[in-house]
This record gives C-alpha cells, structure tokens and sequence, in this order.
C-alpha cells in the first residue's frame, strides 16, 4: 500500500512538471 501511494506522488509530480512546460509554451506561442 505504501508503495502505490508513492509511485501517485511520483506520477502527480510528473504531471505537474508537464503542465508547467504545456502552459510555458502556450503562453510563448501567444505571444
């Protein structure tokens, strides 16, 4: 059980790190 929790907080993370570089690049071609 430990072990799922912390491959979710390694996933989430990593999805976050995604959505950080998609917004960077949408607000780049925005402009």
């Amino acid at each position: 059980m430990n072990s799922l929790r912390n491959y979710l907080q390694i996933h989430v993370e990593q999805l976050a790190v995604l959505e950080m570089r998609f917004i960077l690049k949408a607000a780049q071609m925005v402009r």
